[in-house]
């Protein structure tokens, strides 16, 4: 298995899947469309957290030679999440906020943000641009510096775009400047070495 076209979390994933074979050979078989995928279903049944990731991904996508079933993908995603799954919950706080529900996004990315850093990019931009309240702006700040220290590369430009905006003196907003144009440069570097990086993933 190859994982050099998948994040660094994704990549980690398969790495502790216990049937990471298995799960592997029922993702590659060729799938008639509506057919749906024995072997996939039989993995994520007996309890694979990557296993019903991958399930759930093919509901929510119609692919692997499922039918899209959104309310049954949804399901088998919150239980991926709930079995340890980083990448189901970050996929599921999405889900969340484009359906408007905020609170149980900011549920699930409060318990992902201390071990993803894309977690805590997306709880930073929920704050800013979905609630709002200058609490959680500063809550923000504080979540988008420790993202920056760790090296996610997207959360410079966003950091950058805060200071600009908030700034009342100006060296915040240099530092604004500063954040947003070398969080654009190193991203560009970055993504012709590896696009699917999670220090790019936003």
């Amino acid at each position: 298995m190859k994982f050099s076209k998948v994040g660094e979390n994704l990549s980690s994933e398969w790495k502790r899947e216990p049937c990471a074979d298995q799960l592997w050979d029922a993702l590659q078989q060729k799938h008639v469309a509506g057919n749906g995928n024995a072997p996939l279903s039989e993995l994520a049944s007996s309890g694979g957290p990557l296993a019903m990731y991958y399930l759930a991904v093919a509901l929510l996508d119609g692919r692997y030679g499922f039918d899209a079933n959104i309310s049954e993908g949804e399901r088998w995603l919150r239980k991926s999440f709930d079995a340890g799954s980083v990448e189901a919950g970050y996929r599921l706080s999405i889900r969340n906020i484009r359906a408007g529900a905020f609170d149980s996004a900011e549920t699930i990315l409060l318990t992902l943000q201390e071990k993803y850093s894309p977690a805590r990019y997306l709880l930073a931009w929920l704050y800013v641009y979905k609630i709002g309240d200058q609490d959680r702006v500063r809550c923000a700040m504080s979540l988008l510096k420790k993202n920056c220290r760790k090296g996610h590369i997207i959360s410079k430009g966003l950091l950058g775009k805060i200071l600009i905006k908030e700034s009342d003196n100006p060296i915040d907003f240099f530092k604004g400047i500063y954040f947003y144009v070398t969080g654009i440069f190193e991203g560009f570097i970055l993504f012709r070495r590896h696009p699917s990086s999670d220090r790019l993933r936003k």
